[in-house]
C-alpha cells in the first residue's frame, strides 16, 4: 500500500463513527486508585491477596449497564468507561450505577476508593506493573523518554472525554479549540495535592508528569507542529507515522515488536497483504497527546476531578465545545492567540498561580472566569435546545467554588493542613466522610 492509501485508511478509522448533528454523543472514562485499609494499593494481578482483577471481574458480573467498559490500567488504576451518551444526565446515571457498586465491593472488602489524581503516598517503586506485554513493552519504552513516565503509568488518574463528530471539518475544529485550551483545562481540574507523602503544593504535578514521559507521543498537538483547525487530521497523521512503534499485535492475537516508526510497521504489513483497519486503529493507540483521535476524540487533560465532581470537565469541554454560538465565538478568540503565546501559557500552567499573566494582560484567573461564564451559557442554550434544565448543575457548583477557593488540589491542601493530622489518618478520615456521603447521595438519586 503506497503511503496515501496509508493515509486513507487510517482517515477510514477516524471518520468510522461519524454521526447525523441530532445523534452526536458524549462519552466518558473515570479512573480511580484503590487501597487496602492499611493504605497499601491493593494489587493489580491476581494472586492470594484481593486484587483489582478480582473486583473487574465482580463489577462485570453486576447489573450495571452492559455498555460500560470497565479495564484496568498498568498500576492497577480502576477505568470505567461509559457508553456514549446524548446528554449529561444520562452520564450521570450511568456513573451513578457504576459507582454503586463499585461501592459495595468497597465496604465487603474493607477498601478505600481515592479520588485524586496522583497516589498520594506511594511511589512507582511500591507498585507492580500489570502482566501484560504490551505494558511492560510500554515501561521500558518510557525509562528511556524520561523522568516521570513510570509516575504516568502507575500512579496517576484522569477523566477522559470523547466526542464523536458529524465530518471530520468538525472534528479538526474540535480538537483544535481542545488543544488550545488544555492549559486552562490542567490548571481548573488540577486534582493531585499529594505526592509520596509530601504536599504538591503550586505544582500542577500531573501536568509535569505527562511532560516528562515522552516526547514523542505525548504533550499538546502545539508540540508537535499542529497549530491550526485546517488540515488538523492530515496533520496529526503525518506526526502519527514519524511516531517510533512500542507494541503489535501478533496473528495470535499476542503482542509483539517492532523496531521502526508507525509508517514503517504500516508498510510492512502492507507487503504482506495483511493492512488492516485494527491496525491503524492500533497505531492510534500509540499517541497520548492530551488531544488525540481514535474512532472519536479523546480529550485526556483534565486530572480526575474529586467526588461528586466526576462530570464537571465533560460539561465544561462540552459547553464551550458542543453549542455552535459559543464555539464560533470561542474560535474567534483562540485565533488571536499566537503559537508562541500559546506554548508559553502551556509552561505556565505547570504552576497553579492564577495570577501568572497568560494573553495579553488578563491572568489565568480572569480567562478562566471568563471560560466558565462562556461554559455556562453554552450548558444553558442546550437546556433550552433539550427541554431540559439539568445540565448546567454539572459545572455550575465547581465553577463557584473554583473561582473562590482556587483549584481543588489547593483547596484539599489547606484542609490537610488546618487539620493538623499525619497524612494517612487524614486521608482515612477523609474517606469516611466520604463513604457516607457518597452513599446518601447515590440513595438520594
Amino acid at each position: 500500500m503506497s503511503s496515501s492509501n496509508i493515509l486513507s485508511n487510517i482517515v477510514d478509522v477516524i471518520s468510522s463513527k461519524l454521526r447525523t448533528p441530532e445523534m452526536v454523543t458524549t462519552g466518558v472514562e473515570i479512573e480511580n486508585i484503590i487501597y487496602d485499609n492499611n493504605l497499601q494499593r491493593i494489587p493489580v494481578n491476581k494472586g492470594k491477596i484481593f486484587s483489582i482483577m478480582d473486583i473487574k471481574e465482580r463489577l462485570e458480573r453486576t447489573d450495571i449497564q452492559p455498555a460500560n467498559v470497565i479495564t484496568v490500567e498498568p498500576g492497577g488504576q480502576l477505568e470505567y468507561a461509559s457508553p456514549p451518551c446524548y446528554t449529561l444526565s444520562d452520564l450521570k446515571d450511568a456513573w451513578d450505577s457504576y459507582l454503586t457498586s463499585l461501592l459495595e465491593i468497597c465496604e465487603e472488602e474493607n477498601l478505600m476508593l481515592l479520588d485524586f489524581a496522583l497516589d498520594p503516598i506511594h511511589s512507582p517503586h511500591d507498585i507492580a506493573i500489570i502482566d501484560h506485554r504490551k505494558y511492560r513493552l510500554m515501561w521500558q519504552r518510557f525509562a528511556t523518554t524520561g523522568t516521570l513516565g513510570h509516575w504516568m503509568m502507575l500512579n496517576t488518574t484522569s477523566v477522559q472525554i470523547n466526542y464523536d463528530y458529524t465530518s471530520l471539518e468538525e472534528a479538526e475544529r474540535l480538537a483544535f479549540l481542545a488543544d488550545a485550551l488544555h492549559p486552562f483545562v490542567s490548571v481548573i481540574f488540577a486534582n493531585a495535592p499529594f505526592r509520596s507523602g509530601s504536599v504538591t503544593g503550586s505544582q500542577n504535578i500531573r501536568e509535569i508528569i505527562w511532560n516528562d514521559t515522552d516526547p514523542f507521543r505525548c504533550g499538546t498537538l502545539l508540540d508537535h507542529g499542529i497549530s491550526s483547525a485546517q488540515g488538523l487530521v492530515r496533520s496529526f497523521i503525518d506526526y502519527l507515522l514519524t511516531t517510533p512503534t512500542i507494541f503489535t499485535p501478533t496473528h495470535t492475537d499476542d503482542i509483539g515488536t517492532f523496531d521502526g516508526s508507525l509508517m514503517e510497521w504500516l508498510s510492512s504489513l502492507d507487503d504482506e497483504g495483511s493492512l488492516s483497519a485494527s491496525d491503524s486503529l492500533t497505531a492510534l493507540h500509540h499517541i497520548f497527546t492530551q488531544v488525540r483521535f481514535k474512532e472519536i476524540l479523546e480529550i485526556r487533560g483534565p486530572d480526575r476531578p474529586p467526588f461528586g465532581f466526576e462530570l464537571a470537565p465533560v460539561a465544561f469541554l462540552s459547553g464551550l465545545l458542543r453549542t455552535p454560538a459559543v464555539s464560533d465565538r470561542l474560535y474567534e478568540i483562540v485565533l488571536s492567540w499566537s503559537p508562541e503565546e500559546r506554548r508559553q501559557v502551556q509552561l505556565k500552567a505547570q504552576t497553579l498561580d492564577l495570577s501568572q499573566k497568560a494573553f495579553g494582560a488578563r491572568t489565568f484567573h480572569d480567562w478562566i472566569e471568563q471560560l466558565f461564564s462562556m461554559a455556562l451559557d453554552g450548558l444553558t442554550e442546550w437546556d433550552a435546545q433539550s427541554q431540559t434544565d439539568h445540565e448546567r448543575m454539572f459545572l455550575e457548583p465547581f465553577a463557584e467554588s473554583f473561582l473562590s477557593n482556587g483549584p481543588k488540589s489547593l483547596q484539599i491542601q489547606k484542609e490537610f493542613e488546618k487539620s493538623d493530622k499525619l497524612l494517612k489518618i487524614y486521608l482515612r478520615d477523609r474517606w469516611l466522610q466520604q463513604k457516607q456521603a457518597l452513599g446518601a447521595a447515590l440513595k438520594a438519586a
